[in-house]
């Protein structure tokens, strides 16, 4: 059974970046219930975002949604708690 309390209560978006790069926002991002939010990757120079993963899986590089050195992806409608993390690799995109 739900408790209808607990269903207008916003959850929290986890964001983690490895070494070669960031994520933003970072850290632990509060989102009411039903809205989006959107996180950036950035590259550090010399290197490239190698892969974003979504709640454990993989959704690829997406460096062609925003730009080379960038990668951007929106959860829609959140409703429920998320993680997302970036991943880098040295080299520049062609």
């Amino acid at each position: 059974s739900k408790n209808e309390y607990h269903e207008d209560l916003p959850h929290t978006i986890t964001s983690t970046a490895a070494s070669g790069g960031s994520i933003s926002p970072s850290g632990s991002t509060i989102v009411p219930r039903g809205s989006s939010q959107t996180f950036i990757a950035t590259a550090d120079a010399g290197y490239r975002v190698a892969d974003v993963r979504v709640d454990g899986k993989s959704v690829g590089p997406l460096a062609y949604l925003y730009r080379d050195d960038s990668s951007s992806y929106t959860f829609s409608r959140v409703e429920a708690n998320h993680k997302i993390s970036a991943s880098f690799d040295v080299g520049e995109y062609r």
